[in-house]
């Protein structure tokens, strides 16, 4: 009888044992506070990921962890739930001790004593950072692609009205004479026919439905020449700063798209540094390996040249960040912006299957960092043609072609 109990007990201590190592070795985050919220006990994998040390969080309540991103109705229905007696599953963003938040899926289960009593609770938490991040990007090229293809198909109708109004605009000009007081009335339409041209070309660059005229292209090369009007664009008080990258490698894209790309992010760098500051243009050959696919989720890997914008400037808020590339959003003025730059910038990338990231902080600047796919052949020329579902109808306008913003831990939005 004396041995049996003793191999009970022995079998009873292995598996406490077990549990113990189950716990301490676990990848999931676990934690046990008392009845009341009091921290006992943390895994290594929660103070791996948080950054605190078991000494700091014992006796502290999981507050300390608190970001401020969820409402207070959560917590009042986490504690109704689980002092009732039930298992509370929840997605919460907490904060690390660096300041930095993370994504956490959390199981919370009450523990009862041999009377049916609470007496505390465990918490499992699996970091879902990763995850989330994809998901966004996903949901964000998707949503992106959709409004794209919106945007094409509308301007493509628009664009057969404008030409209706523009050619009887014309008609209407040779049949009268430079001294007819209805002159000056048709003028006016046929310049809001181009202004409206102008909308409709930006859509198209958007909606990737531009005619292109693809060439094999050295990017320095491109971007040296192009920075000889610049100054007369950003003006004086802002010093512009050109590194180009060794070994660039060549890029399959538009000379005339290419340019519309920097147009656009060095007149929003401009806009971004009213009382001046310094504009940067870098171009380097880069190599995405498996590691920055893991993080970036929807960029393939491979060779690409980078083309990077950055500014001085007054940075992005964090609330428009998700909608910089949506057509007709816009922070400036009324009047002083149309909304479609970046989106035409987002069009044109993807269209010569490209990535697109921005880094920003309030107050801190932004960078656009442009990766174009490293073209293979040594002289292509290519001259692509619509087809007949990127192109139905009403092409003739879409053929125009010319068209008057650091990293470390900032803010950051991708578009694939």
């Amino acid at each position: 009888m004396q041995l049996l109990l003793v191999g009970e007990r022995q079998r009873a201590e292995d598996t406490v044992r077990k549990l113990w190592r189950a716990v301490e070795q676990s990848a999931d985050l676990v934690m046990i506070t008392d009845r009341e919220g009091i921290i006992e006990y943390v895994n290594p994998a929660f103070e791996a990921l948080t950054g605190y040390s078991p000494g700091e969080l014992t006796g502290q309540t999981p507050r300390i962890l608190k970001s401020s991103q969820q409402p207070s109705e959560l917590y009042t229905e986490l504690w109704q739930t689980i002092l009732a007696g039930n298992v509370y599953r929840c997605t919460l963003v907490n904060r690390k001790k660096n300041g930095d938040v993370f994504v956490a899926e959390k199981t919370i289960t009450p523990l009862r004593d041999g009377e049916g009593k609470i007496t505390h609770f465990i918490s499992n938490d699996r970091d879902i950072t990763d995850r989330r991040r994809m998901e966004n990007q996903l949901q964000q090229a998707q949503k992106m692609d959709a409004i794209g293809r919106l945007a094409g198909g509308v301007a493509h109708d628009f664009n057969n009205l404008l030409m209706v109004i523009s050619s009887y605009a014309e008609l209407m000009l040779d049949s009268l004479t430079p001294q007819h007081p209805l002159r000056h009335n048709v003028d006016e339409i046929q310049k809001a026919s181009r202004r409206a041209a102008d909308l409709t070309r930006q859509l198209l660059a958007f909606g990737r439905k531009q005619i292109q005229t693809l060439q094999v292209l050295d990017l320095n090369l491109l971007i040296a020449d192009f920075n000889k009007m610049l100054p007369r664009l950003i003006g004086e008080d802002i010093e512009l700063v050109f590194v180009p990258g060794e070994k660039l490698g060549r890029i399959k894209g538009d000379p005339v798209q290419i340019e519309q790309i920097l147009m656009n992010l060095v007149a929003n760098a401009r806009d971004a540094m009213p009382k001046g500051g310094k504009l940067v243009i870098e171009t380097a050959s880069v190599r995405l390996d498996d590691a920055y696919v893991q993080e970036h989720s929807i960029v393939p890997p491979g060779d690409y040249v980078l083309l990077t914008v950055g500014d001085s400037g007054l940075g992005i808020e964090p609330e428009h960040m998700p909608h910089i590339f949506e057509p007709f959003y816009t922070t400036k003025e009324e009047g002083k912006g149309t909304g479609l730059g970046l989106a035409t910038v987002y069009g044109i990338v993807k269209q010569n299957s490209g990535f697109i990231w921005v880094y920003s902080e309030p107050g801190m600047g932004t960078t656009f960092k442009i990766y174009f796919p490293r073209a293979r052949q040594a002289k292509l020329v290519l001259q692509s043609t619509p087809s007949a579902e990127s192109c139905p109808r009403g092409c003739e306008t879409c053929c125009w072609q010319k068209m008057n913003r650091r990293s470390g831990s900032p803010r950051e939005n991708f578009s694939a």
